[in-house]
């Protein structure tokens, strides 16, 4: 549904039963992918690239998608209409911060 979210780990507790449960990450029925970042990461000048099965390509700073704690459902990264979000990356622009 073309939608992203940046989750802080300090919402994740310890789960007090090992192996009998587990987190949701996001409300969603399809997930694209999954990438750790440190802080900084999120930070500009870094930027998302997020690709569609129709070659539809877009690239946002990552500063622009909030970060949350708790269960989300994510904010729009891409209006995919009657296509399919495939990849996604980060990277850095390599320009210092202002």
């Amino acid at each position: 549904d073309g939608k992203g979210t940046i989750r802080l780990a300090n919402g994740f507790s310890a789960n007090k039963a090992p192996g009998s449960g587990g987190k949701v990450l996001m409300k969603t029925e399809a997930l694209i992918g999954v990438m750790a970042v440190d802080e900084p990461a999120i930070n500009p000048p870094n930027d998302v690239f997020v690709i569609s099965q129709l070659g539809k390509i877009i690239r946002f700073q990552a500063a622009e998608v909030p970060a949350k704690e708790g269960v989300v459902q994510g904010v729009n990264c891409m209006n995919l209409r009657s296509d399919t979000c495939t990849a996604f990356t980060v990277s850095s622009s390599g320009a210092a911060s202002a």
